[in-house]
């Protein structure tokens, strides 16, 4: 596409597939929701295929990075997120509360103005 060619989505995309789907398969670490998460970033990237300039697998690997962030695909890059979805986290971690990533472990301390 870079010399005004027109863009055959599909002949274009296809060596990158195996790349996208490794990727989506780490973010989620899970197959299903990884397929999900491919075919997510396929219908984006055809829907603003006008954008892509150069580096095609690095343009579908951003696509599948923010939407597995974002949560606008159907899957959560977080495990912990997905088996509190479910109901599990309690169970995955051995009966306690599943804690957001960063949380703190204890009280919050503040400053004394003395």
């Amino acid at each position: 596409m870079a010399d005004g060619a027109t863009f055959d989505f599909e002949r274009e995309i296809s060596p990158h597939l195996g790349a996208l789907q490794h990727l989506a398969r780490r973010l989620t670490r899970n197959r299903e929701d990884a397929e999900d998460l491919v075919q997510s970033t396929l219908e984006r990237a055809y829907r603003h295929r006008g954008r892509y300039r150069t580096n095609l697998r690095g343009w579908l690997a951003t696509i599948l990075t923010r939407l597995a962030i974002d949560g606008q695909a159907p899957c959560s890059p977080c495990p912990g997120r997905r088996l509190a979805r479910r109901g599990g986290a309690a169970r995955a971690n051995g009966g306690r509360p599943a804690r957001r990533r960063g949380a703190r472990a204890g009280p919050r301390r503040t400053r004394s103005t003395a």
